[in-house]
């Protein structure tokens, strides 16, 4: 009611491109609900910590790779798609990939949450949450437009299940001192920004007219990404856990 129709078109082609990323990414941590769960059924507190490290860094890698591709992807795309009267403000786009990244950061955490049966503790969160979401959405909303509803939901994300899911999940489950998660989450994040300024930088000049030269440019962003993290994580634990499982996989392809 506060905002037009036209607004809510414009924001749909971009919910779509997002909601395909987050799809094939969700398609392979669906896959490790199972193992997850047998982890925290049977196996010691150091070793479900050690897994969802891993997890936890395949999440930053596949989630922020896509925020990357996606802010610098999305506005030629859909200028040459559709046209670029239905692109939206800049600074839309901007908490949109944000929101994205943070929904998707969550995934790790939130999945060790789920598989160890922590429910009754937080069981007024989500009531919190939409509160938040749909105080902060209205009153934001008659002032900057459309980008205050999105601002209220990534306020409401951070005010709750930001601070709630990891602090459950470590008390709990782990057994550890919350400020780990935050500043391996921190770490992470700044990489990622390290990530994103070669990348904007790489493919700044190519140019984005066609969907081919698109397509081309999204991979070199890809490329340009997946480069800086095994340069900057190839010596870690969970890397080398990563690194072990595809070796294993590709020898029984072949």
């Amino acid at each position: 009611s506060f905002i037009s129709i036209t607004a809510v078109g414009l924001y749909s082609n971009y919910k779509l491109l997002m909601d395909i990323c987050r799809t094939f990414i969700n398609q392979i941590f669906n896959n490790m609900y199972h193992s997850v769960g047998n982890l925290v059924a049977k196996e010691s507190i150091e070793k479900i910590y050690s897994v969802y490290k891993v997890t936890m860094l395949l999440n930053f890698w596949l989630y922020s790779m896509f925020t990357i591709v996606l802010y610098i992807i999305i506005p030629p795309f859909i200028t040459v798609w559709i046209g670029s009267q239905y692109l939206m403000g800049h600074a839309v786009l901007i908490i949109l990939v944000i929101t994205f990244y943070e929904r998707g950061m969550r995934n790790s955490i939130s999945t060790v949450k789920t598989t160890a049966g922590i429910f009754h503790e937080d069981r007024y969160a989500p009531l919190c949450q939409a509160a938040i979401n749909l105080i902060v959405s209205i009153i934001l909303v008659q002032f900057i437009g459309i980008a205050g509803i999105f601002i209220g939901t990534l306020i409401s994300s951070l005010m709750v299940p930001f601070w709630t899911t990891p602090y459950l999940v470590y008390r709990k489950v782990f057994n550890k001192p919350l400020r780990y998660y935050y500043r391996q989450y921190l770490y992470y994040g700044a990489i990622g920004i390290g990530a994103y300024a070669v990348a904007y930088t790489a493919s700044y000049w190519m140019p984005s007219d066609t969907l081919l030269m698109l397509i081309f440019k999204a991979i070199v962003c890809m490329v340009v990404v997946n480069i800086i993290y095994i340069m900057v994580l190839c010596r870690t634990e969970e890397f080398k856990y990563l690194l072990g499982i595809m070796k294993n996989a590709y020898s029984l392809l072949i």
